[in-house]
């Protein structure tokens, strides 16, 4: 009867310590640009619900060379440090980016980070970046191609979308909303209440052949 007290008191000891220490909001994210663009970053959040020690590391980089890269996790650092520790209050939301820089270069690549809290926990945090030529001033096409689209208050409607293309909607930071692969060559969007800056791509055989900015107000 001791041993069965003994171990009911050390179960109760121990389920708290076992209890949930931290969310990540988003663990992919998708960068969007073009190669001309200097940085463009997109975050998401790291939420502590009890006090915690966090060590974090470049665990892998598949980029293009010339690309360069560097992250906020909440302080920003400069290009070139790979880890870091910090320590965070209970209930409290850290900000974590990562910033890339195509440096002229079109291209794609991933950067994933390993985060580890209190030495035992261990998430990865990915980010898909993908840079196309040209400027952002709106518009790339694939000559093959004639994709049009009608915006209208709440809705995008898409015509010439070649089949088993992919078609994605991103907002201004970057991060995927919704997509559809074409079975014929027309699809919708619908936003409803979105609103702001918002970039449509389409990509075939994994190329990115149209890409297009839309405000919603």
């Amino acid at each position: 009867m001791k041993n069965f007290h003994l171990l009911f008191w050390c179960l109760l000891v121990a389920i708290p310590a076992l209890g949930q220490t931290h969310t990540i909001d988003n663990d992919t994210l998708h960068i969007v640009g073009y190669a001309s663009d200097n940085d463009v970053a997109v975050n998401t959040f790291y939420n502590a619900v009890t006090e915690v020690e966090v060590a974090w590391n470049v665990l892998d980089v598949q980029i293009p060379d010339g690309w360069e890269y560097s992250f906020c996790f909440p302080n920003c650092y400069p290009i070139g440090v790979t880890q870091s520790t910090s320590a965070f209050p209970a209930n409290s939301q850290q900000y974590l980016n990562c910033h890339v820089y195509p440096n002229g270069i079109p291209g794609s690549g991933t950067i994933q980070l390993l985060i580890e809290t209190n030495e035992l926990h261990q998430d990865t945090v990915t980010w898909v970046a993908s840079f196309e030529e040209g400027s952002n001033t709106g518009l790339i096409t694939h000559a093959s191609h004639d994709i049009e689209i009608q915006q209208m208050a709440n809705s995008l409607s898409m015509c010439g979308v070649p089949p088993g293309a992919e078609a994605r909607l991103y907002d201004s930071k970057g991060a995927r909303l919704m997509s559809f692969v074409a079975d014929n060559d027309c699809g919708t969007f619908s936003l409803g209440h979105k609103s702001g800056f918002h970039i449509v791509t389409v990509e075939s055989e994994s190329k990115i052949i149209f890409r297009q900015k839309f405000v919603f107000h």
